[in-house]
Order: C-alpha cells, then structure tokens, then sequence
C-alpha cells in the first residue's frame, strides 16, 4: 500500500486525492467523490455496470488501480446522464446496464447524438 498524492481529470474538473494508490477508482469515485452511479455489480470487470471512460476508452472501475488514471480524464456516468469532459450534459438515459454500456460504447467510438 502505497499513500500518495494522485491527480486526475473527473468529469472536466481537475482533482487531487492523497489516497492508496492501489484502491480502485470504482471506491475511490464512490466513497471519496460520492458518484454513487458507477455501481458494484460482479466485480470481476464481466457486467460492466462499473464501465467509465479513462483517455475516451471504455475501461472497468472495478478492475483500475487509482494509480492507473493519474494526469488522465475519466468520464462518468451521472445519474441518469452521460456528460462529457466538460461536464456538458450530452443526453439522459433509461438506467438500465444495457443502455449504459450501449452509450459507453457509443461515446467511445464518437458516435454520441
């Protein structure tokens, strides 16, 4: 365990968190930033109910070291939204796992309408 200071991009807000840098940036965004979206499902990375965008690619929170996302931007989903780096809402969603994953899918390869 190794206690440092990381900086990284959150929804277009610059933040820094002096933390473990091996905790996940799933209980990370959940109990330090209280982005109670990003859910716990399998935890094993297979459901991806857990999914954010780190650099524009779709990555699992569960499975991503803290120390992975240092001076990169993450996106996530909030509520029932999907913002970009901005923070600019781009469109709501039915929450359901599917549609998130469709829209992390879609953000990903540019096709957001």
């Amino acid at each position: 365990m190794t206690k440092r200071s990381i900086r990284f991009g959150l929804n277009g807000r610059s933040l820094d968190i002096d933390t473990d840098d091996e905790r996940t940036l799933l209980w990370v965004l959940r109990t330090d930033f209280a982005l109670t979206g990003t859910k716990y499902g399998c935890g094993q990375g297979f459901c991806g109910a857990r999914s954010v965008l780190v650099k524009g690619e779709p990555v699992r929170s569960c499975l991503t070291a803290l120390k992975d996302v240092a001076g990169k931007n993450v996106l996530t989903m909030i509520a029932n939204a999907v913002f970009d780096a901005t923070g600019a809402r781009l469109y709501r969603l039915p929450m359901t796992p599917a549609r998130i994953r469709e829209a992390i899918t879609q953000l990903s390869a540019g096709r957001a309408a």
